[in-house]
């Protein structure tokens, strides 16, 4: 029954782990270029460095997968 217990808390941290992994690429940058907190700026720069890394990752993948 502990396990059980534990096994949401786990699921949670799991989750942020993954999230965190998959918006590092885009806080990494933000922060290179100085902006910092959560503004909006920071938020939308995020975004778009992240489409920008992980499509080019899923598309050399996806290539590499082809060929």
């Amino acid at each position: 029954m502990t396990v059980e217990a534990s096994t949401p808390v786990c699921r949670q941290q799991l989750d942020n782990s993954v999230t965190r992994i998959f918006l590092l690429p885009g806080d990494l940058l933000c922060t290179a270029f100085g902006l910092v907190g959560e503004s909006d700026h920071r938020q939308v720069l995020r975004s778009f460095f992240n489409m920008m890394i992980w499509g080019a990752i899923t598309i050399g993948v996806a290539l590499a997968l082809a060929l």
